[in-house]
């Protein structure tokens, strides 16, 4: 019976190894805990610098095209080279003159307007109609 108490191990050794161990455990977790939140907010710190950066080259861009149409409208009416999907509109009198994409809608459809009207005139020679005439 002796030599069996002898292997016990004392109660006061055991008792504070257990306190050691639970404060160990949780200050690990209360680490841990800290670990996950900061990592949060980092995620989302660098969730915000990168819409920062977007809104950045956004406006950036923005404010090159703004540029290009500012340049573009202190030259002359002539000289104007606009960004592509631009239409520059004056006025002269009573007509307007476009610049642009559309003014070259614009002219090819006069172009074609003209054509046909000059197939539609009877022929100066005979008496033959426009239907006469190849297309």
């Amino acid at each position: 019976m002796a030599r069996i108490q002898w292997l016990r191990p004392p109660r006061r050794v055991l008792t504070s190894f257990l306190a050691v161990v639970v404060c160990c455990v949780g200050a690990l977790v209360w680490l841990g805990t800290r670990l996950l939140d900061q990592d949060r907010a980092l995620e989302s710190q660098r969730m915000q610098e990168q819409l920062e950066i977007a809104a950045d080259l956004a406006a950036a861009a923005f404010e090159r095209r703004l540029g290009e149409l500012r340049q573009a409208l202190t030259g002359p009416p002539a000289d104007i080279r606009l960004p592509g999907g631009t239409v520059f509109i004056t006025s002269r009198g009573q007509d307007l003159v476009l610049y642009g994409q559309a003014a070259e809608l614009d002219r090819r459809s006069r172009q074609e307007e003209a054509l046909s009207d000059f197939r539609r005139r009877p022929s100066v020679t005979g008496n033959r109609e426009s239907a006469d005439l190849p297309a």
